[in-house]
């Protein structure tokens, strides 16, 4: 099944193609949309027909900061139901917690996560954005969107309070990295193991004004009762768990998994047997995805490749490439570039 998001997703971009002299009903053809599938904005789409259509336009239009560039047409409107929630929460850590919850009602596809940001960045929390369809599309442009919009949406809500520390990419940049930097107004990391906007925790604390509560319990009563959440099978719950861990050398094994999971290691393959799936599988495939949006996405040395996904050297990462795409890391990578 298709994983749908809300059309909302796209505001903004028919109007930025028209600006840069583009067709926007044959794009949106070749995406296989139809051309009045944007009219509402509460419709759903395909979220790879909309990850395909962000990059064939950047491509078409010769506009790498084309997902930079559609942020600047959204504003929390854009969100539908979930706004009102996030729009009468006290602080900014209730915002961005209610942000992680409930961000399927918007986009199914993505997930956001807040987590310290380690040794790197002392002080400073992280909102960590991953894709989760497998197998998962072409996504610079997707990801610089929701990076993007993020960050513009914190500015309106924050105002002069926020300010990111660094923004880190997943990719590498497909505009100039100083259109990035330009964008965020911070210091920007391309090529690492996850998307993130990294933020002073003292930022979280911040208040944030004109909150009613009426309302705020009205909406999430209405995303409860209306909008079940995603992902809530075990298996989805190990390629989420699982991805956020491999990185910088890192793959985690059914133990480390298992304990993420508050169960036993034995409890969790019970679970998944009786889903008809195994953890090395899954976890398999979650590393196919990756390793295809390194060599897609980045201009990474394969043998760093290797080293961060945890590969015990280069030709191991050359075998598997062979037994999941038929063809090595080289030509992966150059025939989809």
């Amino acid at each position: 099944m298709d994983v749908l998001v809300r059309a909302a997703t796209l505001r903004g971009w028919r109007s930025l193609v028209v600006e840069l002299g583009g067709d926007p009903v044959a794009l949106l053809a070749a995406a296989r949309l139809s051309g009045d599938v944007l009219d509402d904005e509460d419709a759903l789409l395909p979220a790879r027909s909309a990850m395909h259509l962000l990059e064939a336009s950047a491509v078409e239009l010769q506009c790498p900061d084309f997902g930079l560039r559609m942020a600047h047409a959204q504003d929390p409107t854009a969100l539908g139901p979930l706004a009102l929630v996030l729009q009468n929460l006290p602080t900014v850590w209730d915002m961005l917690h209610a942000s992680a919850r409930y961000l399927f009602v918007h986009s199914p596809s993505l997930t956001l996560t807040l987590l310290p940001a380690g040794r790197e960045f002392p002080g400073h929390v992280a909102m960590q954005f991953d894709m989760v369809l497998a197998p998962r599309p072409p996504a610079r442009q997707a990801m610089d969107l929701a990076l993007a919009t993020t960050h513009r949406l914190l500015g309106l809500a924050v105002k002069t309070d926020y300010r990111p520390r660094a923004v880190l990419l997943s990719h590498s940049p497909a505009a100039p990295l100083s259109t990035y930097v330009r964008f965020f107004g911070a210091e920007v990391r391309p090529e690492r193991a996850h998307a993130a906007l990294i933020l002073d925790e003292h930022l979280l604390d911040v208040p944030l004004n004109d909150v009613d509560d009426t309302i705020r319990r009205v909406a999430i009563s209405y995303l409860e009762t209306h909008y079940p959440a995603p992902g809530s099978s075990v298996s989805d719950l190990v390629r989420n768990a699982t991805s956020r861990t491999i990185g910088a050398g890192a793959r985690a094994g059914l133990d480390e998994v298992a304990r993420m999971l508050a169960v036993h290691p034995r409890t969790l393959q019970r679970r998944l047997a009786e889903e008809g799936a195994g953890f090395d599988d899954l976890r398999d495939e979650v590393l196919k995805g990756l390793v295809y949006q390194y060599l897609t996405e980045s201009s990474l040395p394969m043998s760093q490749v290797a080293l961060v996904l945890g590969f015990s050297e280069q030709s191991v990462l050359t075998r598997a490439c062979r037994r999941w795409f038929g063809q090595t890391p080289t030509a992966l990578r150059r025939g989809e570039r």
